[in-house]
């Protein structure tokens, strides 16, 4: 608890509720009227199907009921029963293990998206909100400026774009994925933990305001990815390499053909993926991270080159970790780390061979 006055007293904000059922009001998704998106054990319906299938006529003309959501046209269904051994495994209670649950979902339903789009620049935004509309950086929101004298509008409908519809996404490409979504707790191995929460970490990295800030949360997600525990150090000289044999050797692909050509001036090699990575591993952490910012530059801002290609980075890694030869081979991330290098000697003898 937080206290401060002799005779104010403010809560903690999270409250643990140890029920087993939850509904959670989603922004940014799209259904068609009366319809249930089902990804994993994570239900996602519409208001017009909440009402006839799932809540009862009282709540629905209950007046905190009325207040807080009447706005919200998309809900997310969690029932954790349809989970074994969930109970007592998060101390912050059933709700938090839901919301872990649905953020991880979400998670999913980003690498889907972003699987459909044509290009990596086309995001979408997916919050766990009861707001009206979604939430961009102030230069992204429409504003008013002055033209020849006059006050003109400066329209910007980038909220709208962001939100998310059934031709967005393709399912099937995370089909994997969600099988390790319903995979009991118990069960779940290290390996697949860490697939579940750099989900999690992806939706908090999506709905993060300033891009800024975005492309350090992309660079904190492949430092986890590759972590093999809290002791395990390692630069990103290390990362690096891991994404050269990943990319070069065991699974051949460009993954930088993509890029956007009117932000990417030069296209970018993924046979040169080390030393790109590495550069912007630099940049973030001597520069940003550092507390280098420019004193005209506006906070938010960040270069965009970087921004884009830390994420592909980390999409196409999380698409190639999920393919469940690699699921049901590996039971932690030291296991993948040594499939990788053992990749790499065998590469290393073959060409000695061929000389």
């Amino acid at each position: 608890m937080v206290y401060m006055g002799k005779n104010i007293k403010l809560g903690y904000a999270h409250k643990v509720i140890n029920q087993d059922r939850f509904i959670y009001p989603i922004l940014g998704l799209k259904l068609d009227k009366n319809s249930i998106l089902k990804v994993g054990y994570v239900d996602f319906v519409d208001s017009n199907y909440l009402f006839n299938n799932i809540i009862d006529k009282e709540l629905q003309s209950d007046f905190l009921f009325i207040n807080e959501f009447n706005k919200v046209t998309t809900f997310a269904v969690i029932d954790l029963r349809k989970y074994n051994n969930y109970k007592n495994i998060c101390k912050d209670g059933n709700n938090s293990l839901a919301l872990q649950i649905l953020k991880q979902t979400i998670g999913a339903l980003y690498l889907a998206i972003y699987s459909k789009q044509k290009s990596p620049d086309c995001e979408r935004k997916i919050v766990i909100s009861n707001k009206a509309i979604l939430e961009v950086e102030e230069g992204l929101n429409s504003y008013m400026s002055i033209y020849n004298g006059k006050y003109m509008i400066c329209p910007n409908i980038v909220s709208e774009e962001l939100v998310a519809k059934n031709i967005d996404y393709d399912m099937d490409s995370i089909k994997d994925v969600l099988e390790i979504l319903k995979k009991d707790f118990k069960y779940k191995t290290d390996y697949e933990k860490k697939i579940c929460k750099t989900l999690e970490i992806i939706y908090s990295i999506y709905n993060e305001g300033y891009s800024s800030e975005r492309v350090i949360k992309w660079a904190i997600a492949l430092n986890y990815i590759f972590r093999e525990n809290d002791e395990h150090e390692f630069d990103s000289t290390y990362i690096g390499r891991k994404l050269r044999i990943i990319f070069n050797v065991i699974d051949k692909k460009e993954i930088y053909q993509n890029l956007p050509k009117y932000i990417f001036k030069e296209p970018k090699k993924t046979r040169k993926i080390s030393g790109i990575v590495i550069s912007v591993y630099k940049s973030v952490r001597n520069d940003l991270m550092h507390g280098k910012i420019d004193f005209y530059t506006e906070y938010g801002i960040c270069n965009v080159e970087e921004l884009l290609i830390i994420k592909v980075t980390v999409h196409e890694l999380l698409k190639f970790m999920t393919k469940d030869e690699y699921i049901k081979k590996f039971k932690n991330i030291k296991e993948f780390s040594e499939f990788i290098e053992a990749k790499e000697a065998e590469n290393i003898r073959i060409r000695k061979q061929n000389k």
